[in-house]
């Protein structure tokens, strides 16, 4: 175990290399470039997990971001991702496999609203590690594209689900999303900064993420657009 820090730490290294090249083509964005801005609210379950935010039963307010991570043409699958802001805390997911091993892999997809969406690596919560994940549920149409769902005028729902690594999904949840009339917003999710309530990051998801969230953050002129890392939400 005295191995993963170094290791997370090199590959954080890594990743910063080449989020810094693909800033040479793309200075703001150097991946998920082009998104879709959804509105909404969380309603909690309360499942009792014994961690803090998922056992409240409130309703959150939820702004979410979808969009495509490599940016590759719309009939190639592509990692898509769902960033969400639920009250003050920020929470990304990746489409994944839903079992075990492949919650821990990125997968690509043709639809940019079917999943399962993950967070991949687990936050620290008071019981344990926590993985969390997002599910589409209902009826609804197959939005493959960016440009489809930025035109959809109904509500998409989805099921919020958590698990300690490699046992089962528990729904906790229920997300219900509609496009934003705008679309000009650019915020900038910082799941580091702003977990949500009782959970934390692992040093070693630090050490991975922290280097290319910073740089991947940095706009051409040097500032980040709505820039949240480690600030108090106003």
């Amino acid at each position: 175990m005295k191995a993963l820090p170094v290791l997370s730490r090199a590959g954080g290294h890594g990743l910063k290399a080449v989020f810094a090249g693909m800033k040479v083509f793309r200075p703001h964005r150097p991946i998920h470039s082009h998104g879709v801005l959804l509105e909404g609210t969380l309603t909690h379950s309360r499942v009792f997990s014994g961690e803090e935010w998922l056992d409240n039963s409130d309703e959150e307010q939820v702004l979410a971001r979808v969009s495509r991570s490599v940016g590759l043409p719309d009939a190639l699958p592509d990692v898509v991702g769902l960033a969400l802001r639920i009250g003050e805390a920020d929470v990304l997911l990746s489409t994944t496999g839903g079992g075990v091993p492949g919650r821990f892999m990125i997968l690509p997809r043709r639809s940019v609203v079917d999943g399962p969406f993950t967070s991949l690596m687990p936050f620290r919560g008071s019981g344990g590690p926590v993985l969390l994940a997002v599910r589409r549920e209902g009826p609804g149409p197959d939005l493959r594209t960016l440009s489809e769902l930025r035109s959809y005028d109904g509500e998409l729902q989805w099921g919020l689900h958590y698990s300690r690594l490699r046992g089962p999904w528990t729904r906790s949840g229920t997300l219900r999303l509609r496009v934003c009339d705008d679309q000009h917003r650019d915020p900038r999710f910082d799941p580091i900064g702003h977990p949500p309530a009782g959970l934390s990051s692992y040093t070693w998801a630090r050490e991975l993420r922290v280097p290319s969230y910073a740089l991947a953050q940095e706009t051409q002129h040097g500032y980040t657009s709505e820039k949240n890392t480690a600030q108090p939400r106003k």
